[in-house]
């Protein structure tokens, strides 16, 4: 139907303008003459239509909230076993990579998708081990798995450091360390003064060592002769040969060492 209150061609009163219409022609924004009344009508009734169906949507299209971003991928490196499943390997072992400290208290099976031809290698390597396998982490493609863990690094995880206890009965050997490895030295007498490490990039002392007396009672010597323990710990660092040392010039009440027991030593190799 034709908008109500629009006078469609409605000419001015005299005095106005000859041919001039009064206010907005609607169909005459086009250019004169202006068009038929059936014309005029279909108009009107398409201009009805489109404010009705734009006055409907606009809610509904103010209303509709974004869709939500895609979950990103977790990403890092997962710490367990590989275990050969047919025609693929699976990792079983902690959930979360390593670097998440609260985890799901579950042991998780993901199917392995080496992302490229050395990570396919590495797996293989690996497979029948434990292994540090870094890429991420998607949803399982079968009812077998937790998820599938697409692989673009393998390698063995690094060995838990060890520490290596020597004493006076190692003086003069070769001790062999791995980075992050520790050196414990007990020496059995107070007069013991331990030395700086000969190279403290290759191995360095956790801080000054500590001296132990157990008192007159658990000496077993005469006063005086340096009852007691001082112990030293260190930790190596980076591949390479140093020496560990210590010197004292008493052994006793007014009693001098001799030079085989003044001092002590041991040849420290750090493996790359």
């Amino acid at each position: 139907m034709p908008l109500t209150g629009v006078r469609w061609g409605h000419r001015r009163a005299k005095g106005i303008g000859a041919g001039q219409s009064k206010g907005f022609s609607v169909l005459n924004f086009w250019g004169t003459p202006p068009y038929s009344r059936g014309v005029r009508l279909a108009v009107s009734a398409a201009l009805v239509a489109l404010l009705v169906g734009g006055l409907a949507t606009f809610p509904a299209a103010q209303a509709a909230a974004p869709a939500p971003p895609a979950a990103q991928p977790q990403s890092g490196t997962w710490v367990g076993g590989v275990e050969r499943a047919g025609n693929h390997y699976d990792y079983v072992g902690r959930a979360c990579p390593e670097s998440v400290q609260i985890c799901y208290d579950i042991v998780a099976r993901y199917r392995i998708v080496p992302l490229t031809p050395g990570a396919a290698r590495s797996v293989r390597r690996l497979a029948g081990g434990q292994a540090r396998l870094t890429g991420h982490l998607g949803p399982a493609q079968d009812s077998k798995h937790t998820g599938t863990l697409f692989v673009r690094k393998g390698e063995r995880p690094a060995p838990a450091p060890k520490t290596v206890a020597v004493d006076e009965t190692n003086n003069g050997q070769t001790v062999i360390l791995q980075p992050g490895d520790h050196l414990q030295v007990v020496l059995h007498s107070t007069y013991w003064q331990f030395n700086p490490s000969s190279d403290p990039t290759v191995i360095s002392a956790d801080g000054p060592p500590v001296y132990q007396s157990p008192g007159p009672k658990g000496c077993g010597g005469p006063p005086g002769s340096g009852c007691g323990t001082v112990t030293a710990h260190y930790t190596a660092h980076h591949a390479g040969a140093a020496e560990v040392s210590a010197g004292r010039t008493s052994c006793g009440e007014a009693m001098r060492c001799t030079p085989a027991q003044s001092r002590w030593s041991v040849k420290v190799q750090v493996a790359g």
